[in-house]
């Protein structure tokens, strides 16, 4: 089979739904590599979005919207629901 077509027009889904539909059972060391392959590309795609965050500068911002996130999730620990705004609520 020959599918032609531009760029992310769909030719590898297409391929690979006829494979799925119509092909053999995946064994366990083709789940093991898929298995490699979406965790290789979900760490790749969180050290691209960290990089990112970084060179516009949000780095700084998300780290202390962190530090108050955990502040008010110490606070909650404790029973002190007194100083949390609706937004945090």
């Amino acid at each position: 089979m020959l599918l032609l077509g531009a760029g992310e027009s769909g030719k590898s889904t297409i391929f690979k739904q006829m494979r799925l539909l119509y092909g053999t059972e995946r064994s366990d060391d083709d789940l093991r590599m898929y298995g490699v392959v979406v965790r290789s590309n979900t760490v790749l795609a969180v050290r691209k979005l960290c990089s990112h965050l970084r060179n516009i500068g949000l780095e700084e911002e998300l780290d202390r919207e962190a530090r108050e996130y955990e502040e008010l999730e110490e606070k909650l620990e404790d029973g002190d629901h007194s100083s949390m705004t609706c937004r945090q609520a």
